[in-house]
């Protein structure tokens, strides 16, 4: 019984922040294509990254027209840039 409950310990935090990338940046990639018109061409990489800061997450994204900027959005409770 304690394995069990120290395996949940440990793993509880790493399956929060792997699922918070994933989720932020599939907002942000939505919100890129469906509302302001992006085109997936247009995208050369979204992720999703966790900071230590708030908010915890973080999505940098890169276009191919403009490979040296990064623009970096927050996907929580809407999409800001």
């Amino acid at each position: 019984m304690l394995t069990v409950l120290g395996l949940l310990i440990v793993l509880a935090p790493i399956v929060y922040v792997r699922a918070g990338t994933i989720l932020c940046a599939y907002r942000a990639k939505v919100c890129l294509t469906e509302e302001m018109g992006c085109t997936r061409a247009e995208i050369a990489s979204i992720t999703g990254k966790w900071i230590i800061k708030a908010p915890p997450f973080a999505v940098p994204a890169y276009f191919k027209d403009e490979p040296e900027v990064e623009y970096t959005y927050f996907a929580h409770d809407g999409v800001l840039q």
